[in-house]
């Protein structure tokens, strides 16, 4: 019976045939996304300190065993993963506390689900393409509006589309902007610095940020040295105008005079 401090993953050979053992491909990214995501939703319910370790490892169909290092610490975090991967199984809610970036961590495993060739078993679970649709409908972008979104300018691509990447101030997020070839001199030049990004903006369900862009124009911001200050704004506000604002009291003797 499986231990509930613990996530069971396992990978077995469908395609049938004297050998039946599981291809090692296949079963080191079934476990690089098995820690992906255990990490990701550790983070999500603060206890990113959460470590893991391997307690059982069986041959053939490769399964593999892990738990909390220290389970008072993690085993809230092996709920949520096995209450999510049922969840998308079944085409559930999921747990509110899980961002965006948790829920792309889960779609590691999608691509295996989807395959003919292996079988993928998270604890009593077999993932389906049930589990990738699930998935695809949280993460693929839809219900494109007009807007403009801001942030840092850190990468660009021109390997087959010309895309760039912005960061908004808020941990974990980014946008993919794709951008027309006559800009790239501009987008070259935009490099590390804050800019606003106009155009068609592309969202998805569990994110407050557009997932990607299509780019019509987009402006750069001053660096926040070339922003005036409050003592470079006596030139640009009529003196009048402060005047206005300040008190008066006829009685009052201004004792720094």
């Amino acid at each position: 019976m499986p231990k509930e401090s613990a996530v069971t993953l396992s990978l077995k050979n469908s395609k049938g045939g004297a050998d039946d053992r599981a291809p090692l491909r296949e079963f080191a990214a079934a476990c690089k996304a098995l820690d992906a995501t255990l990490k990701s939703v550790a983070r999500c319910l603060g206890q990113s300190s959460a470590a893991f370790s391997i307690s059982g490892l069986n041959y053939g169909s490769a399964v593999i065993e892990v738990e909390p290092s220290v389970i008072s610490e993690g085993q809230e975090v092996v709920r949520v993963f096995a209450d999510t991967v049922t969840a998308l199984e079944e085409g559930r809610e999921l747990d509110e506390r899980l961002d965006f970036a948790a829920i792309e961590n889960f779609n590691r495993f999608s691509g295996l689900a989807k395959s003919r060739d292996v079988a993928l078993n998270i604890g009593p679970v077999q993932l389906t393409e049930h589990y990738a649709y699930s998935l695809a409908s949280l993460l693929l972008p839809a219900n494109p509006s007009h807007g403009s979104v801001s942030g840092r300018l850190e990468a660009v691509l021109l390997h087959r589309e010309n895309r760039f990447t912005i960061y908004p101030p808020i941990p974990g997020e980014k946008v993919d902007c794709r951008f027309r070839a006559e800009d790239l001199p501009r987008v070259i030049s935009a490099i590390g610095k804050h800019i606003t990004v106009i155009g068609k903006l592309y969202f998805a369900a569990r994110k407050a940020f557009p997932v990607r862009a299509e780019v019509l124009d987009f402006e750069v911001s001053p660096p926040d040295d070339d922003l005036p200050s409050l003592l470079d704004a006596k030139g640009i506000i009529p003196q009048q105008a402060i005047d206005a604002h300040l008190p008066t009291d006829a009685g009052t003797v201004d004792e720094w005079q």
